[in-house]
């Protein structure tokens, strides 16, 4: 009997998740984009039958009872933030948009033609995540771009040489399979560096100042404040506005 339960949990658990992966692809929702609760209501009556709204929003959108309940009042909400691209699948999508594209490491691009290479390819990188972490912009210069048409940012300027060379995929995945867990590696390190440099613990709470200074520290060199802040603080996108 016990068997036929988890058997039939199991099977439940597939349905949802398939269900989840044709919502995201069909309605092109991508990790952290900002839906209205008009969104959500369209969303929910397409695909939700069977659950209430908040099982809903909870299983495929993961929209959390604190943010469901205040949704109705006319915010937007943050979607798919349990979704996760591994880094290797990310420096793939990197080799397949300079190969198919002809992209050159550090040339200029408008924002017009940033969102023409973001289009070009299937994700579930919202364009800010994509610029970030695909085209290596910053999303304060992507967000300056956006605003001024006539500017341009390079791109690709901390990828790898070998991205561009005419060196056969294979090799070339391989490197990058061998630099992903490196980087892995390392940044584990600096984890641990951190916490015994500056005596601070899981779960401890910090200030503003403190987190300026441990960025200019460790991580003015190769992060982001953003990314900083989430990949080495573990910092939630809440905490960091807090």
């Amino acid at each position: 009997m016990r068997f036929s339960v988890e058997k039939a949990t199991s099977v439940k658990k597939r349905r949802q998740k398939n269900l989840r992966e044709a919502i995201i692809e069909k309605e092109n929702l991508h990790i952290e984009d900002l839906i209205s609760h008009e969104e959500f209501l369209r969303l929910y009556d397409n695909y939700g039958e069977g659950f209430t709204e908040k099982e809903f929003a909870d299983v495929f959108l993961d929209i959390k009872d604190t943010d469901f309940y205040g949704f109705k009042e006319g915010t937007n909400r943050s979607i798919l933030k349990k979704e996760e691209i591994d880094d290797i699948e990310i420096e793939l999508m990197k080799l397949q948009l300079i190969r198919k594209l002809n992209l050159k490491k550090g040339e200029g691009k408008f924002y017009n033609e940033i969102e023409e290479i973001y289009n070009s390819i299937p994700s579930k990188l919202n364009i800010i995540t994509f610029s970030e972490k695909v085209l290596d912009i910053l999303r304060d210069n992507l967000s300056r771009i956006k605003y001024d048409q006539t500017d341009r940012q390079k791109i690709f300027t901390k990828t790898d040489d070998i991205y561009f060379s005419e060196k056969n995929e294979e090799e070339i995945e391989e490197y990058i399979k061998k630099s992903v867990t490196e980087k892995k590696k390392e940044l584990s390190d600096l984890k641990d560096t951190i916490a015994m440099d500056m005596n601070l613990h899981m779960g401890d709470k910090i200030e503003k100042d403190k987190f300026l200074e441990l960025y200019e520290i460790y991580g003015e060199d190769n992060f982001s404040q953003f990314d900083f802040a989430k990949e080495v603080l573990g910092l939630t996108e809440s905490r960091q506005k807090n």
